[in-house]
């Protein structure tokens, strides 16, 4: 028994002298972090004197306390309410002005392909009419859906943008969740999406819908890609870089019939080299219908289809080592007198 006494003894002494180290070492610690505290946040220590370590201890105790208790009870309550309409006001922003003007963007994307399907609609290309479509992209169309049905919509029913409590089911969760991913770069594909995010025209996959007189037998550009003729692949390449280029010019016909944008200018060498004399000046015309001055570079071969078209023509001609420049100006009654000769236009003349 008296063993086992002096064991329970040696035991006891020896965690006490544990215990005593860890507590030294989680006061120095909590010492550290309270001086640090001061010094970052220049905060007043207690500045008793000549107290005794543990003393010293208490009062530093007594003071982080009342300090906590300050933070959470006053000041820290105090910004989370300032966080709080800080953030409604960041959503209600955002709600005004980025999708209202995604909106309006995307409506601006209708109207464009609205003028460019009409200025098809009248041309076609080797017995088919051109129109433009468009389909939500499926990684944005949640997005889509909810900015088309904003303006009927009060930003109350829309939802928190950063609500994560809002229910999985809930009216344009997906978009709200979509966008709060890309803000806060919470998916490996945030980068990637943030870029589209900032262009409007990402939102959809475009495409060049082709029908027959009729409207019949439907096909696409990029279902035809690697089938059709030269001059059947040269066609819509005419038609989509007159929209690219139209677009990029950001060119507007006003209620006059004038044009207003860039210098709209549309370079091409040897034009239309696979096209008949048709789809030629129908291509020709659609790019003039956009507001594109076209200049472009053809043998002259190409002359009788292209000068209707044109309202300069430059031969340049070269005899051993002299060339020689000759300018035509195509009037408007010359040009007449060419659509009267052109048997694609007889129809439509007297």
């Amino acid at each position: 028994m008296h063993s086992n006494f002096a064991e329970v003894e040696h035991q006891a002494l020896k965690r006490a002298s544990s215990s005593r180290k860890d507590r030294d070492k989680n006061l120095a610690e909590a010492q550290h972090l309270v001086n640090e505290y001061a010094h970052r946040y220049s905060a007043l220590l207690p500045g008793a004197t000549g107290l005794g370590t543990e003393a010293m201890h208490l009062e530093l105790e007594a003071w982080t306390l009342a300090t906590l208790n300050s933070l959470e009870e006053t000041e820290l309550a105090g910004l989370v309410q300032n966080a709080e309409r800080a953030r409604g006001e960041a959503e209600r922003i955002f709600h005004s002005k980025f999708v209202g003007l995604l909106r309006d963007n995307l409506a601006g994307i209708d109207d464009r392909l609205a003028e460019l399907n009409r200025n098809l609609k009248k041309r076609p290309f080797h017995g088919e009419f051109y129109q433009f479509k468009k389909d939500a992209d499926p990684d944005f169309a949640p997005i889509v859906r909810w900015v088309e049905s904003a303006t009927a919509e009060e930003q109350a029913n829309v939802g928190g943008l950063f609500d994560v409590n809002a229910t999985m089911d809930g009216e344009h969760f997906e978009a709200r969740r979509k966008i709060r991913e890309l803000l806060l770069g919470e998916v490996e594909k945030a980068g990637q999406l943030e870029e589209h995010l900032s262009d409007y025209r990402n939102y959809f996959r475009f495409d060049v819908e082709m029908r027959d007189a009729q409207g019949h037998n439907r096909a696409t550009l990029s279902q035809r890609l690697g089938k059709g003729s030269g001059g059947e692949h040269q066609a819509p390449f005419y038609v989509a870089i007159g929209a690219a280029l139209s677009a990029t010019y950001r060119i507007e016909r006003g209620d006059d019939g004038s044009f207003r944008g860039g210098m709209a200018l549309a370079i091409f060498d040897e034009a239309f080299s696979k096209l008949d004399v048709q789809n030629t000046q129908n291509a020709l015309a659609f790019l003039r219908d956009l507001g594109m001055q076209v200049l472009l570079a053809a043998p002259n071969e190409k002359y009788a289809i292209l000068a209707e078209e044109m309202d300069t023509i430059v031969s340049v001609y070269r005899d051993g080592g002299a060339v020689s420049v000759e300018p035509e100006y195509i009037r408007p009654a010359a040009r007449q007198l060419l659509a009267r000769d052109n048997p694609f236009k007889q129809g439509s003349h007297g």
